[in-house]
């Protein structure tokens, strides 16, 4: 997929693109909607943007860890 927008809550947003490299299954939301769960593969991605997804990741691990 060309042209996705993704934005990091509080850190900004990039363009990328996308390459699906897996497809679970299909599970229900706590409202029984279905949900599909893919997983996806950033591509040509800068340095900049490495840095600003690092970024994010390690404010959610940190984040994650002040609630245990």
């Amino acid at each position: 997929f060309e042209n996705c927008r993704i934005e990091l809550p509080g850190h900004g947003a990039f363009t990328t693109a996308l390459e699906i490299r897996h497809a679970s299954g299909v599970s229900k939301d706590g409202q029984g909607n279905q949900r599909h769960h893919y997983g996806c593969q950033f591509l040509n991605l800068g340095g900049p943007v490495v840095n600003l997804i690092q970024r994010y990741i390690n404010q959610l691990e940190r984040n994650r860890r002040a609630l245990a």
